[in-house]
């Protein structure tokens, strides 16, 4: 397409049945496009068929144990139900293939079309009803960065789940260089199945393994020379102005996490960087994947280095007289986990909203009180 030109669109009557009216347009080079053609309704919803043919059992997935395999956006994993993917429709058309996804699925979907001319000459978002429009955030991004960036927002505002890209073949042949670029990365995204390679056990070793978020911030310097002098191997992710709500940075993240295994996330002064909030989402969600309530529970794991430290701990304070008998070490070892993941995943929901460090000086003492002599409830 010429740079700083725009096509222009105008309805035409259906060719085939069950096609009401069509949709031409004048390229600026003097071409001009069907948006259905001779193909009628079927161009658009088969285009939907295609990508739900795409969530049937994949052959043999690629080793996981390979490092290529961890983070290669073409590594194969589980096919996901479609209740578990975010559709993406790249180009809403005359609304065929959108109501058609509507009807299949009873959650969120995108919907990707910059061109505001065109939704004026087709009418197809604006014919839906309150309901169904509801369950609809329109993307209509000028830039293909900008719109690849606010998906991944979107995909992180819903737990992180795949996205399953639908392309339009119409909107492809409109502008490559936007649509043709969203699909590529989508679809190299939706093969990548990042969060259930994500659960594993952390904080197995007594050295923690963390990812420091660097900023301009002076005190990580310092962080860093720390984590030096504790011999505790760390990885370094630096973190510019206006880099947390670019797709790229995201996919820096992810891959680190992937590559590098990190107990845990270090940053300072974050919310100088993510006033967008999407690095609060993806380590949020990087949390929840701990959470797991079948198979291998790492986070309840007792053998954890976190919990025989408190075991240890706890046991010195009775041997001290500073904490009550009245209560067995491992009631309270519990009673302080419980209080702990309180207090983060509150934090977590809030969206970091508040100092969880000066939050938890304050309420920790209280939940604890119990613990000392002659305070116990037991």
């Amino acid at each position: 397409m010429t740079p700083g030109a725009a096509p222009r669109f105008r309805p035409l009557p259906g060719t085939v049945r069950g096609m009401s009216f069509d949709v031409e347009a004048l390229l600026p080079d003097g071409r001009t496009l069907r948006m259905l053609g001779a193909g009628g309704p079927e161009r658009e919803t088969a285009a939907v068929r295609a990508a739900l043919n795409r969530l049937s059992p994949p052959a043999a997935p690629q080793s996981p144990d390979t490092v290529a395999a961890r983070f290669d956006p073409m590594a194969v994993g589980k096919a996901p139900a479609l209740s578990a993917t975010l559709p993406v429709l790249l180009g809403c058309g005359l609304g065929h293939a959108l109501r058609l996804l509507l009807a299949r699925t009873t959650g969120p979907l995108a919907v990707v079309e910059k061109e505001r001319a065109l939704q004026d000459c087709s009418g197809a978002l604006a014919a839906l009803s309150p309901q169904e429009r509801a369950r609809i955030v329109l993307v209509a991004d000028p830039e293909a960065e900008s719109a690849l960036a606010a998906l991944t927002r979107w995909q992180a505002e819903h737990g992180g789940r795949r996205l399953l890209p639908v392309a339009l073949p119409f909107y492809q042949r409109l502008d490559a260089a936007y649509y043709g670029f969203l699909r590529q990365k989508l679809e190299a995204s939706a093969r990548f199945d990042f969060w259930s390679r994500a659960v594993e056990p952390r904080f197995t070793s007594a050295r923690p393994r963390l990812l420091l978020l660097t900023s301009r911030y002076f005190l990580m310097g310092e962080i860093e020379a720390a984590c030096r002098q504790l011999n505790l191997e760390y990885r370094l992710l630096t973190v510019g102005d206006g880099d947390v709500a670019q797709a790229d940075f995201v996919r820096r993240l992810l891959r680190a996490v992937l590559e590098f295994r990190p107990d845990c996330c270090l940053t300072l002064n974050h919310m100088g960087v993510d006033v967008e909030g999407v690095l609060m989402d993806l380590l949020a969600r990087l949390l929840s994947t701990q959470l797991v309530t079948t198979g291998a529970r790492h986070l309840l794991d007792h053998r954890r280095t976190y919990y025989r430290l408190l075991r240890q701990i706890i046991a010195q304070g009775q041997e001290a007289g500073q904490l009550t008998r009245d209560q067995s070490v491992s009631d309270m070892v519990k009673i302080y986990a419980l209080c702990e993941r309180a207090l983060l995943y509150d934090w977590c929901l809030c969206g970091g909203e508040y100092s969880l460090a000066a939050y938890a000086r304050e309420q920790m003492p209280r939940f604890l009180a119990q613990l000392l002599p002659g305070n116990s409830s037991g």
